[in-house]
């Protein structure tokens, strides 16, 4: 005789699949941040060799514009740990 799951029990299920694929974004988006974070690293050592200001804020502008509003306080928070990673101090 097959087991019948509940109502709640099915729900419970649904939920964990959607936090298993919450889960599994959270991990991408730390991979992909983690590889920007080198990349970022790579562009200031580049720029302070070639004698360039360590910020471009036209560049923010710029990637900002291509991002949705609602993200931009994430980005925010992306480009000052980057800043501070690379040692700018905004002076």
């Amino acid at each position: 005789m097959p087991t019948v799951l509940t109502e709640e029990q099915i729900r419970d299920i649904q939920l964990a699949t959607l936090r298993t694929q919450v889960d599994d974004c959270d991990r991408q988006i730390v991979e992909y941040l983690q590889r920007r974070m080198r990349l970022t690293d790579i562009i200031q050592r580049q720029k302070q060799e070639w004698g360039r200001p360590p910020h471009d804020a036209g560049r923010e502008a710029s990637v900002l514009s291509r991002v949705p509003k609602r993200l931009h306080g994430i980005y925010a928070t992306i480009f000052a740990v980057s800043k501070e990673a690379t040692g700018w101090t905004g002076i």
